[in-house]
């Protein structure tokens, strides 16, 4: 069964609306970012999630979602950069390692084939980032002190 052969229900449009909901949280870790002048990082992370409300409000395979999964990746290679380079300690990377293996598992639990609670998984890969976004935030803000 590839992509396209995946028939979405009604149940899949009412999930889709919560997974437009959980998508919003990523507007705290980027408001966050540019109460604090973090300017470039908080751009990214408010077109990202304009990008991910966009896909979820209607979801169907196409340009939408190649775009999602597109500044999704890149809004993680980015967030992962300035976690890394704002870390100060081994206890950071270790930090890193875990929300990375949680991330992994939950987005890996989420397939539309194998797993009628799919959406459950996806959300709480929403809420797992969101709280990974302010921990960087965090140490962006900390580092100097």
């Amino acid at each position: 069964m590839t992509d396209t052969d995946i028939i979405i229900t009604n149940d899949d449009v009412v999930n889709g609306r919560y997974l437009c909901y959980s998508s919003l949280l990523f507007l705290i870790p980027s408001a966050t970012c540019c109460y604090h002048n973090i300017d470039r990082l908080g751009e990214l992370g408010i077109i990202t999630t304009g990008i991910s409300v966009n896909l979820w409000r209607k979801f169907e395979f196409g340009w939408r979602r190649n775009w999602d999964l597109i500044c999704s990746r890149i809004m993680c290679i980015v967030g992962l950069y300035y976690f890394l380079l704002y870390s100060k300690s081994a206890y950071d990377i270790i930090y890193c390692i875990a929300g990375m293996s949680c991330c992994a598992y939950l987005y890996n639990s989420a397939d539309f084939n194998n797993n009628k609670i799919w959406y459950k998984y996806h959300i709480t890969f929403h809420i797992c980032l969101t709280f990974i976004g302010l921990f960087t935030i965090y140490k962006i803000i900390n580092f100097y002190k």
